[in-house]
């Protein structure tokens, strides 16, 4: 029997085996450099100042193993990398791209709105709630994950970055991805409600899930007592009744 409480942890985060890395402090040194060589299984800590955007990290990795499938989450793409991206479908450096941002992209940055819709095509667009900022990228062998402080965007600031070759780390952020992907409505123009009752349905879900789970030992002062229901679309309508 599993505790429910370590089952959190397990779906939250993964624990991947410690191999070394490439450390790769450049202050000045462009995204080539910071990156090296691609080699199968590779693992770059890199620090810089803000003289590279991740997308400039991102091709910078598609130079050396090829076309490849390319999913960002981020909280603000620019102008000027979208329109890069573009450049680098146009010319099948990029095969598929997905891009997951943050709800409040749309009213910050309007304008980019149909921009990037015409880049992208609404599909391979989700909106949530989230600050994380990672990419993948799948060539041949490779599955590549970027871990990053960086938005889709240029900031002369210190930024960090972690990449590694790793499939099950790339599996790991992958399938977060797709669970979003498939609940919330595609596009830059889903409604407010159906892009919060998807992020509702990926956190909450979880625990309801494993409310299913008969292999899960519930404590005595088990979650659903506290919440006061065990049934998810009871609970998601009280969430949404809060919203106004």
């Amino acid at each position: 029997m599993t505790d429910w409480r370590n089952r959190i942890i397990e779906v939250s985060a993964m624990r991947p085996i410690a191999t070394s890395a490439r450390l790769a402090a450049v202050p000045f040194a462009n995204a080539k450099v910071a990156l090296g060589t691609v080699t199968p299984g590779m693992r770059v800590v890199g620090l810089t100042k803000g003289q590279f955007s991740l997308l400039d990290l991102i091709a910078a990795v598609l130079e050396q193993v090829g076309p490849a499938e390319v999913m960002v989450s981020t909280w603000t793409p620019g102008k000027a990398e979208m329109n890069a991206v573009a450049a680098l479908l146009d010319r099948h450096h990029i095969t598929r791209f997905r891009l997951l941002v943050d709800r409040s992209f749309v009213t910050r940055h309007p304008e980019y709105v149909a921009r990037v819709h015409a880049i992208l095509g609404s599909e391979a667009i989700r909106q949530t709630r989230t600050h994380a900022k990672f990419a993948l990228i799948a060539a041949g062998d490779f599955r590549i994950t970027i871990r990053t402080s960086m938005n889709f965007n240029r900031n002369p600031r210190y930024e960090q970055f972690d990449l590694d070759d790793d499939a099950e780390i790339y599996a790991f952020f992958d399938a977060a991805v797709n669970e979003l992907y498939d609940g919330v409505p595609p596009g830059l123009d889903a409604k407010k409600r159906d892009i919060e009752r998807g992020f509702n349905r990926a956190t909450m879900g979880t625990l309801f899930r494993m409310g299913n789970d008969t292999s899960i030992e519930m404590p005595n002062d088990d979650v659903f007592q506290f919440l006061g229901t065990e049934d998810l679309d009871e609970l998601l309508a009280s969430i949404e009744g809060n919203d106004g």
